[in-house]
């Protein structure tokens, strides 16, 4: 899964410092993310201070850049556009209209480009992709805290932890992560897994999934979610493995669940637009950068068995 990025490291303990010539800026707007896309394919990195001149380079450090996380030795840090030098880079024209982002060449030579913050499908190592899905999940919160739930006064990062707070009446404000489940629903008698399709854009089939709601446990939601999408019950429930999805503020929880009882699926409507029973000879190999294709590829080679032990 994406967030499986050995042999590098990623760190997230809190820990601001002046940002360094090596470490990485990382500007988000919107669902846009900057990234250096030299290579001229779906291969992207981050940007370095380096990069820049070194009058930029002081620009930038001097415009307060907000420390994410760090990777290895590499820091991630925040920098608004409004911050960076945009005016001393040199606009690069697009090679064809297709690419409507404008791209930027800086000192280095280095050709930037704000992407969709969806690329990170197409990396390939899992380090990049990761590290788009943290920066974006934290800049996305800072954007969305810039003013107090309790007071309405704007807040600030706060200098020791990961929190914006209030400038008034010191509230604290943490970043999201909403607990959800992701359920690999199987028919053991037959072999099968159970697969649905959503009404909303992404339509191949996947595994049912959920939020948890208020007042209800995680296993409470495994059985809710299941029942009300598709009307089965379910037995017994194996825990797989978690896997933090940054663009939703999300911590998906995925489950093998047991079928218990008549296989007759009976749809929610206003959630599920099909769903089918697949035997593992239906199915063909899942990429695994998500928790829930790599819970159908673990059926689909036979690996799920021994999770049901």
């Amino acid at each position: 899964m994406i967030q499986d990025i050995a042999p590098h490291v990623f760190h997230n303990e809190y820990l601001p410092r002046p940002m360094g010539a090596t470490d990485a800026v990382v500007c988000c707007e919107d669902s846009q993310i900057l990234l250096n896309v030299t290579a001229g394919d779906t291969s992207v990195t981050f940007p370095h201070l380096s990069d820049f001149s070194a009058d930029e380079q002081v620009h930038i450090a001097n415009s307060n850049p907000q420390y994410l996380f760090s990777i290895d030795e590499t820091g991630y840090f925040s920098v608004s556009a409004q911050q960076l030098p945009f005016s001393a880079l040199q606009q690069a024209q697009p090679q064809d209209a297709s690419q409507l982002q404008p791209a930027f060449r800086c000192a280095s030579g280095q050709l930037l480009r704000f992407c969709p913050v969806q690329i990170f499908r197409q990396q390939p190592d899992n380090a990049t992709a990761h590290a788009i899905m943290v920066a974006y999940h934290l800049t996305s919160w800072m954007a969305r805290s810039r003013f107090c739930g309790r007071c309405g006064a704007k807040t600030a990062p706060h200098p020791k932890e990961r929190a914006m707070q209030c400038s008034a009446c010191g509230n604290l404000i943490y970043p999201q992560i909403s607990p959800a489940v992701a359920v690999a629903v199987v028919d053991l008698p037959n072999d099968r897994i159970l697969l649905a399709k959503g009404l909303g854009e992404f339509r191949k089939f996947a595994l049912i999934a959920g939020f948890v709601e208020i007042g209800e446990t995680v296993e409470e939601c495994v059985r809710r979610e299941v029942f009300e999408e598709v009307g089965l019950k379910l037995g017994a429930l194996h825990y797989y493995k978690s896997q933090p999805w940054g663009l939703t503020s999300i911590e998906m929880l995925g489950f093998f669940a047991e079928l218990s009882g008549s296989d007759a699926l009976r749809l929610q409507e206003t959630e599920i637009a099909e769903a089918r029973w697949f035997s593992r000879e239906q199915l063909s190999e899942a990429p695994v950068q998500s928790l829930s294709f790599t819970l159908i590829e673990a059926f689909r080679t036979g690996e799920y068995l021994r999770y049901l032990k």
